[in-house]
């Protein structure tokens, strides 16, 4: 290979000089060819009267020398370019990774706040249940007023069929602030967030003096069918024809991969059903307003 000196001006149109011309075994044939054009060049420009020829010879290579220059150049362009695009990419991903870090923050907080306000509900349940206890204490035959705690879940019996799974969940509740707790508190399972929960609640309004509302107009009722079409709906029915209250009924499937038609809706409210009997809500066979019917 030809070396230039440091600096040297490629772009001049002037003959460089050879400082050194060595190479591997590899190129070796190569390295002699040239030398062979050179000393020819030389051999017949001496012939010619040339009184520099050595500076003439090299003329042939000048063109080798100066594409060797532009193929460096070319390549450290692409080096810095590549260089370039690598710094690139480390902050679009470092700037990636503190979205989600942030997004992950977030969501744990939303969490973190949920579980407080879940544990503050349920310190003050336990409040509640204390009062009630030291305030029957010594007072034979008054029964304790209980406490709601919407964390305390029931769970009925499941039934299996065509490969889906039903199972019923029970809490009691008075206020939405209860319903919500108790929803949070359930899907913290991951058995229950692998399934259907279709659900209903009806509970009795009450006035700031703590007094039930009158009976037809005093309860609040909503439902939610996940999927389920409908689902929720007759959970509510149930709930109003059996005149259950100051309850939140779950009921949860795991879909087997057969289509059932409307065989799972009697499964669910059959499901339903028991535990509200179960849990001493409904009398067994209650049809209208808790009363069972003929």
């Amino acid at each position: 290979m030809f070396t230039l000196p440091k600096g040297y001006p490629l772009e001049l149109g002037v003959i460089p000089e050879v400082i050194a011309a060595e190479g591997s075994e590899a190129v070796c044939s190569k390295l002699k060819k040239l030398q062979e054009l050179i000393v020819g060049n030389i051999w017949t420009q001496l012939k010619g009267g040339y009184e520099f020829p050595i500076l003439a010879a090299l003329a042939p290579v000048k063109g080798l020398l100066t594409k060797c220059g532009e193929a460096w150049e070319v390549k450290e362009e692409e080096r810095e370019k590549r260089k370039a695009e690598a710094i690139e990419r480390q902050k679009a991903e470092a700037h990636r990774a503190e979205l989600m870090r942030k997004e992950a923050e977030k969501e744990y907080n939303a969490w973190a706040d949920q579980m407080a306000a879940i544990q503050e509900r349920k310190d003050e349940l336990d409040k509640e249940t204390a009062r009630a206890k030291s305030g029957s204490k010594g007072k034979r035959g008054n029964k304790a007023p209980r406490a709601v705690d919407p964390t305390d879940w029931k769970e009925g019996e499941p039934i299996t069929q065509m490969k889906s799974k039903f199972q019923a969940h029970l809490a009691f509740v008075e206020t939405e602030e209860d319903v919500d707790i108790a929803l949070s508190t359930l899907k913290r399972s991951h058995k229950i967030l692998r399934a259907y929960n279709m659900y209903a609640y009806r509970f009795k309004t009450r006035e700031s003096n703590g007094r039930d509302k009158s009976a037809d107009l005093g309860y609040h009722q909503d439902h939610d069918s996940d999927g389920e079409g409908g689902a929720g709906t007759k959970l509510q029915e149930l709930l109003t024809l059996t005149g259950a209250e100051g309850v939140l009924v779950v009921v949860s499937r795991w879909y087997g991969g057969i289509h059932m038609g409307p065989l799972r809706f009697k499964l669910i409210n059959r499901v339903a059903r028991q535990i509200l009997e179960d849990e001493g809500v409904i009398v067994p066979g209650a049809h209208h307003g808790g009363k069972k019917s003929k």
